[in-house]
């Protein structure tokens, strides 16, 4: 049989080594969970996106004094419906 170093020195050496190990896959574990939620954002904000540049449907509702209104009387303005 091969006879195995217990040196003090190798000793360190070694648990230096499986803590740097530990970080690395760590930080590579975190990486990899967080990575699906990095794409999920960007294809919400592309579909916010795609949202924000499409016309409003036609719409017609009656203000407070009962005179029709149009969605397309504001067409370029910013409309907050309540």
């Amino acid at each position: 049989m091969k006879a195995v170093d217990k040196s003090p020195g190798r000793i360190q050496s070694v648990k230096i080594f499986f803590r740097i190990m530990k970080i690395v896959l760590t930080i590579t574990f975190l990486s990899l969970l967080l990575l699906p939620l990095s794409c999920q954002k960007k294809q919400q904000e592309q579909q916010i996106q795609a949202e924000l540049n499409k016309k409003g449907p036609p719409l017609t509702l009656k203000d407070m004094n009962g005179t029709d209104v149009s969605l397309a009387d504001f067409v370029g303005k910013v409309v907050v419906i309540d």
